[in-house]
């Protein structure tokens, strides 16, 4: 789940869950659009206020922006070569075949 679904999902505004970590609902908003990525403290935070899992919460951040480098690398590369890219930047490198 968004920090955006988890807010709506516990009844709370933006302003509301700003106030909770002693930020701005812009700063806040920033977290929900991924324009900044929450510190630490505020991770642990909005565990507490959403009473989420940091760990799932986490792995959920990085999916998103793997699918989001994903149909960015499209938009400039077939799909072989973004497969290739993607797989090279998880650590999971593909063998060429030699000829």
């Amino acid at each position: 789940m968004t920090l955006k679904e988890l807010r709506i999902k516990k009844g709370l505004s933006q302003k509301q869950v700003a106030e909770a970590l002693g930020i701005t609902q812009q700063a806040y908003s920033r977290y929900e659009i991924g324009i900044r990525k929450p510190p630490k403290k505020h991770w642990l935070q909005l565990s507490e206020l959403f009473d989420i899992d940091l760990v799932n919460t986490e792995i959920d951040t990085i999916h998103s922006s793997v699918d989001e480098l994903q149909s960015v690398l499209l938009k400039y590369v077939d799909s072989g070569t973004a497969a290739l890219i993607m797989c090279e930047l998880l650590g999971h490198p593909i063998k060429q075949k030699e000829d």
